[in-house]
């Protein structure tokens, strides 16, 4: 992003930029990065993001209810009703899921193989409300396809803060393909759901194809918010672990 600089020295990587020691942290711990379509979802007032060609993030749906959808009308749905490899089990695990605050359920996803579906829980949700949890399909991304994320402000169109992903060739087409698949879907169906270490972190939704190896996710990011999820997504396409060694605040003069 605008304002940083990264320098090398041997084995040691040094980042000079506006971020806090936490984000710092959040940057160099390498996690288990997943893109994976949403086959069912139920939400009691979580946000629901945007993605496009320079997309969107949260259009700011809030139901009252649960929000279901049958994961046999999905892209990935196969011959036999369900989606690929989702199981009566599956289906019955994503039902009994209790995604309550105190309760951690990382492990589904990140102890599922990316080819198969996979349950999990959002990471953030509003005041008062439990997360929302998720039904997903087989991985359409992993970490090693997605080049890096930048938290970025975007004063020319007004879209304020928003979050610009980069893709490699191989990325840049699975994602054309698999958002040319969803856009044809009603929500949530027409989202996919992105995984961080177990827990969904994002769920954009897309109305066309995305087919220029890049995507935004925008609409209501505060700077906080995109410069942390940036953060989350780029420890996921991470080679290696990064340790962090200490930071120093330097003020301006």
């Amino acid at each position: 992003m605008t304002g940083t600089r990264v320098t090398t020295e041997g084995t040691s990587l040094t980042v000079v930029g506006p971020y806090t020691a936490e984000q710092l942290e959040k940057l160099g711990a390498l996690g288990q990065l997943r893109f994976r379509p949403v086959l069912a979802q139920e939400t009691a007032g979580a946000r629901t993001p945007t993605p496009g060609p320079s997309a969107s993030h949260a259009q700011g749906r809030a139901t009252t209810g649960a929000l279901r959808a049958d994961p046999a009308a999905s892209p990935w749905a196969s011959a036999s009703g369900g989606a690929d490899g989702t199981s009566a089990s599956l289906l019955a695990k994503y039902t009994a899921l209790d995604c309550s605050a105190g309760h951690t359920y990382s492990e589904a996803e990140q102890d599922a193989n990316p080819d198969s579906p996979a349950v999990a829980c959002a990471t953030e949700h509003s005041a008062g409300q439990p997360p929302s949890k998720y039904l997903l399909g087989p991985a359409i991304l992993t970490g090693s396809e997605l080049t890096s994320a930048k938290a970025v402000n975007d004063t020319t169109n007004g879209a304020g803060w928003m979050v610009q992903l980069y893709f490699t060739a191989a990325g840049a087409k699975k994602f054309a393909d698999a958002t040319g698949r969803l856009a044809q879907n009603q929500m949530p169906q027409n989202e996919f759901a992105i995984v961080v270490d177990g827990g969904v972190v994002s769920a954009p939704y897309v109305n066309q194809a995305l087919t220029d190896g890049t995507a935004q996710i925008s609409g209501g990011f505060t700077e906080k918010e995109a410069r942390d999820l940036a953060a989350k997504l780029n420890s996921g396409a991470l080679p290696t672990p990064l340790r962090f060694a200490s930071a120093t605040h330097v003020t301006k003069r």
